[in-house]
Order: structure tokens, then C-alpha cells, then sequence
């Protein structure tokens, strides 16, 4: 057994549809999400989202329509079985989405950014979101934190101790930098929580809250 698996048992719970196939980590932040998006009446795009999970109405209160964005078709037939709601399914690349602009009233990018091999590819997917996203809209995007240590650590030996990565990637951003992508994609932080630690330098994690800056309207 290798350490990953026990890390993985160690953190492992289970997700919103009783299945053991999550962790605490994600728990917190999906939980977080849907917080923020709880006055949502829009259209939502949930970018990477997987087997739809963050907006199911059968674990979320959201009430506007969800598009789901995935390059795993296999994921997204998957899906269509058991999302309880709403939904359109769409496969397709984050850094060249099949919308046109100002399809969405919100985007939201969870668990995704920190597989993408560089902050280039990163900056791309931002400006994409900006793009199918309303003038009037925001995007709520999640970065793993560079500046704590234990991220920092965890995602510089990964590949020595996780093997269920299959050769993706782990990239981790500070605060700045996040921040600098924004701004060159046309946008601004309205709002920033941070997750695992409630300081900012610490935190495990950020959820931000972006909107199009008054410049870019």
C-alpha cells in the first residue's frame, strides 16, 4: 500500500449522493459554492463539472438551470442517469468553450484549475469564462494556495506518493498571482473565502468571487 492510499482512506467520505467517493477537502468547498449561488435564478455553467454533482437539485437549492461543461463524454452520459434536475450537457474544453458570449449568468470553475499544466492555460480558461459570462454576471473560481507549505509540499512530491494522478498535474497558485490573472482577463475579486484556514496566507484553498471590471462593461 502506498501513502497516497492511506491519505485517501484518511480524508475519504462520502459525497452528497451517499456514495464513498469524496473527501472532507471537497466537501467544504461544494458546500461553500452553493452558498454563494444561493440567490442564483440564472443560467449557470458549471465548468468541469464532472458527474454534476455541485448543482443537482437533489442536493442543492439553487434554482437556475445548469449547463454542464466536461471533456470526459463518458462522465457526462454517466450523468444524464442520475442528475435529478434541469440540465443541458455539453462536452467540450474549458479553454474553448462551444457558447456564445454572455451565455451565462453565472460560471463557476471548482476543482479543475490546479490540473491545467500551466498558469497560461489557467489565464485562457478565465478569459473564456469571462466571455460566455454576462456583463452583469460573476465567475466563482477555486485555486489551491502556493504560499501554504503543505499544499506547497503535497503537490510538489505527488507524483512520489498519489499514482491515481495518471501523469496529470498539480499546480498551485498564490494569492498575487491569482489575482494578476483576473485582472489580465478583464476582471476583479469582489469577494475571497478561503478554505481549511481562516487566514489568507494559510488557507488550504481560495473560492473567488469575480465580476467584469466597470472598464470591460
Amino acid at each position: 500500500m502506498t501513502l497516497g492510499y492511506y491519505l485517501r482512506r484518511l480524508c475519504s467520505t462520502k459525497d452528497e449522493r451517499g456514495r464513498r467517493t469524496s473527501d472532507w477537502f471537497r466537501l467544504f468547498v461544494r458546500r461553500a459554492v452553493r452558498k454563494m449561488v444561493s440567490d442564483n435564478a440564472d443560467s449557470i455553467l458549471d465548468a468541469g463539472g464532472g458527474d454534476g454533482l455541485l448543482f443537482d437539485p437533489n442536493v442543492s437549492r439553487c434554482a437556475g438551470v445548469t449547463t454542464i461543461l466536461d471533456m470526459d463524454i463518458k462522465a457526462l452520459h454517466e450523468v444524464k442517469r442520475y442528475y435529478g434536475g434541469k440540465g443541458h450537457f455539453a462536452g467540450g474544453d474549458l479553454t474553448r468553450m462551444p457558447f456564445e458570449d454572455g451565455s451565462f449568468g453565472t460560471a463557476v470553475c471548482i476543482g479543475t484549475f490546479y490540473n491545467f499544466p500551466s498558469a497560461d492555460m489557467v489565464f485562457k480558461g478565465l478569459c473564456e469564462m469571462a466571455r460566455v459570462t454576462g456583463k452583469e454576471g460573476r465567475m466563482i473560481v477555486e485555486f489551491r494556495n502556493a504560499e501554504n507549505p503543505l499544499v506547497s509540499l503535497a503537490y510538489k512530491y505527488a507524483g512520489l506518493y498519489d499514482s491515481s494522478l495518471n501523469g496529470l498535474p498539480l499546480n498551485a497558485y498564490s494569492l498575487k498571482q491569482i489575482k494578476s490573472m483576473l485582472s489580465r482577463a478583464g476582471l476583479e475579486a469582489k469577494r475571497i473565502k478561503t478554505i481549511g484556514i481562516p487566514l489568507k496566507m494559510l488557507a488550504f484553498s481560495y473560492i473567488l468571487e469575480a465580476v467584469h471590471r466597470e472598464s470591460e462593461k
